[in-house]
């Protein structure tokens, strides 16, 4: 029998345990975000729908607003035995739905099934396969759900079972894709059940009004077992991807979070003004290219190579008024704090000669200039980049490339669907631990968006994921990722600082490294 270690409730309940004060009733927040793709926890793979659902989704764990500890969720509290391969969770009686129901193991359950079916096509099914029969099941070899390592245990007790010792486990838990769903209305409605007439949720807010390409509004839900720690009462996501306007908005009041869709020039104003609601605060994301490795001229690794030393990423801190490091890796470098995960260095240098000679030798050998063209979406800062790149590339190749704009939903559906030569692409922590960038790009990752291939690389990242030593597990990742980038699987371009602005008034906003900030910790 595994013997089980109590998590420390003075840990776990710290969300009850400090006092703050609360807005005023029938108070407002509003921000700019994203269009989401979805608002469905099982298919969210985008930065702007896991904002939305982290707050009107409550999972086994909640995210913090800084960087300690999670805090209880669903789950009051829970055991980890000590070889560190169960985690048990114990559910609060008085979690509910917003129609008034019990929230059960047997909606985590549901869930759990539904992401992983290898029919779902969820983005994040990698995420479960530290999960003991995770991958069997959702890859089809085994088509028995009972064999994967999640079952409850009577209506309030959910028991995971893991393949290795995983510490980063429980933050895992806060993040969309592991939030249980309402069986009835999901089963009832299919892929339409998120929409506001008829959605049912279980976090502190619920969807009142979605309008697409406008706003997202939120209302506190009465239903939610700790309502009285939620002190907005009412929250506007507004799709705004003009900078100059969300700037006005800000200013006028309107919102009281631009988050992000500044201009260099107006962070370069507000840094020499010292303007005390600039925000510019470093978090787990890469900004990157990604090659289309299954057709057109970009197959050639030569020319990969060409294209990645053509550019100066020193320059990105430039044109966006100081405030981005150029990446010479994949995996950010802020994960040291947290993981003691050090990324190979140097394999992305900027060397414009070496760049001419390998596309010198491109040349010879396929005999015409290669025809690229770069997708990239809507917003400021991805226009300027997209710019940045081609000026490089034709300044130092003699390169012309082809620039294509379009919306964000768009370019997810082209990126996934392969329908693209080289494209914009980002990655941002769902936890903070290498395996979660270096994951994407196994070659049955759904998110693995240039189709990389190299069996090398895959069983290095998965040797290094059953690794339980931190020091030899970051050894296999370091090895893995110096595979990925000598083979110019992606070319990464720099390392997010989430740059925002924030009214002074908004109290309980803390920077993290996962840019996670859940709403119902605000106040004035």
């Amino acid at each position: 029998m595994k013997q089980a270690i109590v998590v420390s409730c003075a840990i776990l309940l710290s969300l009850g345990c400090h006092k703050e004060s609360r807005a005023g009733r029938g108070s407002r927040f509003a921000l700019t975000l994203s269009e989401p793709v979805t608002i469905d926890p099982t298919f969210v793979s985008d930065e702007a729908g896991a904002v939305v659902c982290q707050n009107i989704f409550e999972g086994l764990l909640n995210n913090p607003p800084d960087n300690g500890p999670m805090r209880p969720g669903v789950a009051a509290r829970y055991t980890v035995t000590r070889d560190g391969l169960r985690y048990t969770f114990f559910l609060r009686h008085d979690a509910k739905w917003s129609d008034g129901s019990r929230v059960t193991s047997a909606d985590f359950i549901f869930a759990y099934k539904r992401l992983l079916s290898p029919r779902s096509g969820a983005p994040q099914t990698e995420m479960f396969y530290i999960i003991k029969g995770a991958h069997d099941y959702n890859t089809g070899k085994t088509k028995i759900f009972d064999k994967v390592g999640i079952r409850a245990d009577g209506p309030y007790k959910l028991i995971f079972d893991l393949r290795a010792p995983a510490p980063y486990f429980p933050r895992m838990l806060g993040y969309a894709a592991f939030a249980p769903l309402p069986r009835k209305i999901v089963s009832k409605w299919g892929r339409q059940w998120t929409r506001p007439v008829h959605i049912v949720t279980n976090g502190p807010y619920m969807l009142k009004t979605y309008r697409p390409q406008d706003r997202i509004m939120l209302q506190k839900s009465p239903w939610y077992w700790n309502k009285d720690k939620v002190h907005m009462d009412r929250v506007v996501f507004y799709f705004i991807n003009d900078p100059q306007l969300a700037y006005q908005w800000f200013r006028s009041g309107r919102i009281q979070w631009m988050k992000g869709s500044l201009s260099a020039s107006m962070i370069h104003k507000l840094r020499r003004d010292k303007d005390p609601q600039l925000h510019i605060d470093p978090y787990l994301c890469t900004y990157y290219l990604a090659p289309n490795l299954t057709k057109g001229p970009l197959q050639d690794a030569g020319l990969r190579r060409a294209i990645s030393m053509a550019i100066d990423r020193s320059g990105f801190a430039t044109i966006f008024g100081g405030s981005q490091e150029g990446a010479r890796h994949f995996v950010p470098t802020a994960i040291r704090m947290v993981s003691g995960y050090t990324p190979p260095s140097d394999l992305m240098r900027f060397d414009p000669v070496a760049a001419r000679r390998l596309y010198d030798n491109y040349l010879k050998r396929k005999g015409k200039q290669p025809q690229i063209t770069l997708l990239f979406n809507t917003g400021g800062p991805n226009a300027m980049a997209a710019q940045y790149v081609a000026q490089q590339i034709k300044r130092h190749l003699n390169l012309k490339i082809k620039l294509e704009v379009t919306d964000w939903k768009t370019l997810i559906s082209r990126v996934r669907h392969r329908d693209f030569i080289l494209a914009r692409a980002s990655w941002c922590a769902d936890y903070p631990d290498p395996q979660n960038f270096l994951a994407i790009l196994e070659s049955d990752s759904p998110n693995n968006y240039p189709a990389y291939k190299n069996p090398a690389y895959d069983q290095l990242v998965q040797k290094a994921i059953l690794t339980a030593d931190a020091g030899q597990r970051n050894r296999l990742f370091q090895q893995a990722e110096s595979i990925m980038l000598k083979d110019t699987a992606v070319i990464p371009l720099f390392f997010y600082n989430r740059i925002y602005m924030l009214s002074r008034k908004v109290h309980g906003f803390m920077p993290n490294i996962m840019d996670r900030h859940p709403i119902m910790y605000l106040y004035y």
